[in-house]
């Protein structure tokens, strides 16, 4: 009898462990991904084989030299760089953080160079927090058709006057990709903000344009300077 019921009990354990599963559900991830365009780099050319003559390697081993050379004088150049925001109530000069934010900078510059914000304006305003625009929908919704991968620095702060590039939230923009050309300029230091935004430049000189800018505001021009 004792067998038995022994017996009925194994059983019944075993029937049970069988019909109970543990799922581990893991949150799905989006098939369609936004995708990253920002300005292309140029590609260096491949290395010649070891087939090539020794004439046409030294003269490949020059140009590489070149190409080298090339991209060190572009980094100290764009080191070299700032930004002036001309607007009806003053100029905005803006020093950028290249060496942290490379991508972020270049295409900053790229859009300067090219126009892009001459006329744009000045759509979010609120005292205290930010000043944004570089939208040329002029209402937050707009960009240049692409993002840019996000360059988050710890060491950068959102201190008074810091130059960061806005972005869509987390929920569906989870890479943290900035906007192709929005921007903010920071009215307070905004620690709460710091490790979420790419902060990519420091004004350095028209805080109190910066101040006076309301909603509608135009930016006359933005052109690339020479620090002084």
């Amino acid at each position: 009898m004792r067998n038995l019921i022994l017996l009925s009990l194994f059983i019944g354990i075993f029937f049970l462990a069988g019909c109970t599963q543990v799922s581990y559900d893991m949150p799905e991830q989006s098939n369609q991904q936004e995708e990253n365009i920002y300005p292309p780099v140029a590609e260096a050319p491949d290395k010649e084989s070891d087939e090539q003559d020794s004439a046409e390697s030294s003269d490949n081993e020059s140009s590489d030299d070149d190409i080298k050379n090339k991209d060190e004088n572009k980094d100290e150049n764009m080191e070299n760089k700032i930004a002036v925001i001309k607007t009806p109530k003053g100029e905005i000069r803006i020093e950028f953080y290249h060496g942290e934010t490379p991508l972020t900078v270049e295409n900053f510059i790229s859009l300067s160079q090219q126009g892009f914000y001459n006329g744009l304006t000045f759509h979010r305003v609120e005292p205290g927090f930010v000043v944004q625009g570089g939208d040329p929908n002029g209402d937050g919704t707009g960009g240049p058709g692409y993002t840019v991968p996000a360059e988050i620095n710890p060491n950068l702060k959102h201190v008074k006057g810091a130059v960061a590039m806005a972005r869509l939230p987390d929920q569906i923009n989870p890479e943290r990709a900035s906007s192709g050309s929005q921007f903010y300029i920071a009215l307070a230091a905004l620690p709460t903000l710091d490790g979420s935004y790419t902060v990519f430049g420091q004004v350095i000189q028209g805080m109190d344009v910066v101040e006076k800018i309301q909603i509608g505001d135009v930016m006359e021009s933005v052109v690339i300077l020479d620090k002084e």
